[in-house]
């Protein structure tokens, strides 16, 4: 019955591809709220711990996927508030 978890862990992995995909092509973050970040990355961080002591493959396979797409939201967020500051800051000046 594993094939069930590897099919909804796929499901629930590609949840923030969408996500992913529309910060990037916006290069906009204001939407993206940094609370929902922080508590993905520590519930994600605390599943993927539980599931390896347990050895729960699927589970395992989902929060790696999990964790490596708010990660990469993470760095974005970062990256594009930094130029949504600068690019504020510049058109103060002017």
């Amino acid at each position: 019955m594993n094939v069930f978890g590897y099919i909804g862990g796929a499901l629930i992995s590609i949840t923030l591809i969408p996500q992913i995909y529309r910060t990037i092509q916006i290069k906009r973050v204001d939407q993206l709220s940094p609370v929902f970040l922080l508590v993905n990355l520590i519930g994600t961080t605390c599943m993927l711990t539980y599931a390896i002591q347990e050895m729960l493959f699927p589970v395992i396979f989902t929060n790696v996927i999990i964790l490596i797409s708010t990660v990469i939201l993470c760095v974005l967020h970062l990256r594009y508030k930094q130029e949504t500051t600068s690019t504020v800051h510049d058109s103060d000046q002017t």
